[in-house]
């Protein structure tokens, strides 16, 4: 059930939370290690319940994204992988799971490290842009797409006022096709 889901996901953020105040750099390196794992493996499920799982989990450890260097990719490693992890799971039967693993993604850029959010949020919108261009023959794909860049565009705006311009440039590439 979706509502039990949320809880669980709460749960691991708070967990999370906790751990990183109390068993400092090794014990956040092992939850985080069983938590890509458990992620990893619910976002590739066939399962649409578990694929919403994977969604909910990752988009409930966005705002830590900030605060984890991810090794010596100043966050980028981790960022990295759940953004592939929720890539895995759009497009979705489900268009809830879909919804949800798009804010998902714009929330981890949103929370990304400075340093790295900028490129990260160009290269994700670049993906969207393509499948916009090459008319990809999946319909449901350029419906996420094109969500993907709303949610991307709403939440960055104050950080990177210059996307929505670009946005809506492509948006209109892809109103004007045949």
């Amino acid at each position: 059930d979706v509502e039990g889901q949320v809880k669980a996901a709460d749960n691991v953020h708070s967990l999370i939370v906790t751990i990183k105040r109390t068993m400092g750099a090794d014990g956040n390196a092992m939850a985080l290690n069983e938590i890509n794992r458990i992620a990893f493996e619910l976002s590739h499920s066939q399962s649409i319940n578990d694929k919403r799982g994977a969604v909910l989990l990752i988009g409930h450890l966005a705002d830590l994204m900030g605060d984890d260097d991810g090794g010596a990719g100043g966050g980028g490693g981790v960022l990295i992988r759940y953004m592939s992890y929720l890539r895995a799971v759009i497009p979705c039967p489900d268009q809830s799971v879909n919804a949800m693993a798009v804010e998902a993604i714009a929330a981890l850029l949103l929370h990304a490290p400075e340093s790295i959010r900028d490129a990260h949020i160009q290269d994700e919108l670049e993906r969207c842009y393509d499948l916009i261009r090459g008319g990809s023959p999946n319909e449901a794909s350029l419906v996420v797409a094109l969500n993907q860049i709303e949610a991307i565009c709403r939440l960055t705006i104050p950080l990177k006022p210059a996307t929505i311009e670009e946005a809506l440039a492509h948006c209109e590439v892809l109103a004007r096709s045949p």
